[in-house]
């Protein structure tokens, strides 16, 4: 992803922009800088455009990947199927699923999210599955009649359930 951001930065408009905001900002320094004054001011000159290239680079490379990483961590897997008998999810493949990766699961009430179950990915291409291990038993009991709408597939209860990549541990 590192490389791919990098890419997009370093692209030819990617260039052609640092080039003209650079060029920019010196245009209007030259107006108080004396160039004929002295040989290591142009050095000096050479050495912060140098690093105003550097900055700017790091600084397009850091808001590209906080943005990627946003859109990662708030992006909401949608569910598309219940297989009750197997105890299958068959959700979106997202780049926030991995092999193997025990994830939670909420059932989103009144907009809290109340522990359901938990589970691990258990395959992924154009979909993911995700294999529940568990479901919680205050959840079962608490909510008999949300647990036998998600064992039916009912639409609305399968797209209440929120997906979290990671395991809540209750030690």
């Amino acid at each position: 992803m590192l490389k791919e951001k990098l890419k997009d930065i370093l692209s030819l408009n990617g260039i052609s922009i640092l080039i003209g905001v650079v060029g920019g900002i010196w245009g209007l320094l030259s107006i108080f800088i004396d160039w004929n004054w002295q040989v290591s001011i142009k050095w000096l000159a050479l050495v912060l455009i140098l690093c105003m290239f550097i900055v700017l680079i790091l600084s397009l490379l850091i808001n590209k990947l906080n943005n990627a990483y946003n859109e990662r961590v708030n992006h909401k897997i949608r569910i598309i199927n219940y297989l009750p008998e197997q105890s299958l999810l068959l959700v979106d493949n997202c780049d926030s699923l991995e092999y193997f990766q025990i994830v939670s699961l909420f059932f989103v009430k009144d907009g809290f999210e109340i522990r359901m179950a938990y589970g691990y990915v258990e395959t992924k291409n154009l979909f993911a599955q995700i294999k529940i291990i568990q479901f919680e038993n205050e959840f079962m009991e608490e909510y008999p009649d949300e647990y036998q709408r998600i064992i039916e597939k009912n639409k609305e209860s399968l797209e209440s359930i929120s997906i979290k990549n990671y395991y809540k541990y209750d030690g």
